[in-house]
């Protein structure tokens, strides 16, 4: 799966599910329900990477600075909130 593919696949279920992340799971599971075994190894591979991306310091430092203390352990990511 080329990368690109990967995120037009994420672009259309945050798309179609707004701002509800449980409508976007259940729209990516049925997504990847339709692809072969191999496609959906490489989805996850591209997936892991890019949560790694994400937690990244200079992601993680915007988000403190945006939200305050940031603390991998507190319900929906940043603590206080």
């Amino acid at each position: 799966m080329q990368e690109e593919t990967f995120w037009q696949i994420v672009e259309i279920c945050r798309s179609e599910a707004g701002a509800d992340t449980e409508h976007v799971a259940r729209l990516l599971l049925r997504r990847l329900r339709a692809l072969d075994e191999n496609e959906i190894l490489e989805f996850e591979e591209l997936w892991l990477r890019a949560q790694d991306e994400l937690y990244s310091w200079p992601i993680r430092d915007a988000a403190t600075l945006l939200f305050g203390p940031f603390d991998d352990d507190t319900p929906g990511g940043a603590a206080g909130r």
